[in-house]
């Protein structure tokens, strides 16, 4: 099955509103502390991401109680997993890399790994050309507003990464069979770009 087959039937299940609730998780505490968050979140992105339980903030939040304060995000996305969504995380401190998945549901932690940095990357080179100061990001629901307001359409997946200097997000939009991506300033929620999505 291709990329947009596979795409399209997570999407029909997430829209049908398939899937059991899932119980409380001892992850609670990241859960509860942003739970202002996560309710404007949902309410903002549309019916297929009422399954995002975990807030952005309190992915990050767990990729910190992992890895230590030390370690900084490079890449964060938002994507469906099978019927779920799952917040998939990248970061490095001066001498490691770190890699988490965190269900965004229940905030259940799936694939937690880190492995030392390449020499050229070691003492805080790739934390500095690399790393996202994510106390200044928009909120999930704000970036989404402002994607859906550019493209008419349902967000479907979310990353943030840095480019050239700056952290951006990029957010797929469904519109009708088709599919955008929507790029924004990741601390002031201005769009950047816009292009069709031919995946």
């Amino acid at each position: 099955m291709g990329k947009l087959g596979l795409t399209l039937l997570v999407t029909s299940l997430l829209l049908g509103g398939c899937g059991a609730s899932q119980p409380a998780t001892k992850q609670a505490d990241s859960s509860s502390a942003a739970s202002s968050s996560k309710l404007a979140d949902t309410a903002a992105t549309g019916n297929a991401q009422k399954k995002i339980k975990v807030s952005v903030e309190g992915a990050i939040r767990q990729f910190h109680q992992e890895f230590g304060n030390a370690a900084v995000v490079t890449e964060l996305s938002l994507e469906p997993n099978g019927t779920r969504y799952a917040y998939k995380l990248s970061g490095v401190d001066s001498n490691r890399e770190y890699e988490l998945t965190v269900d965004a549901q229940n905030g259940k932690q799936h694939h937690a790994r880190q492995e030392k940095l390449d020499a050229d990357e070691n003492q805080g080179v790739a934390r500095k050309q690399e790393g996202i100061d994510t106390n200044q990001l928009q909120s999930l629901a704000a970036i989404t507003r402002a994607a859906t307001k550019k493209v008419s359409g349902h967000a479907i997946s979310w990353s943030l990464d840095r480019e050239n200097g700056q952290a951006q997000w990029e957010v797929k939009v469904k519109s009708g069979q088709v599919y955008h991506e929507v790029t924004l300033d990741a601390s002031t929620g201005k769009v950047l770009a816009t292009e069709r999505d031919d995946d």
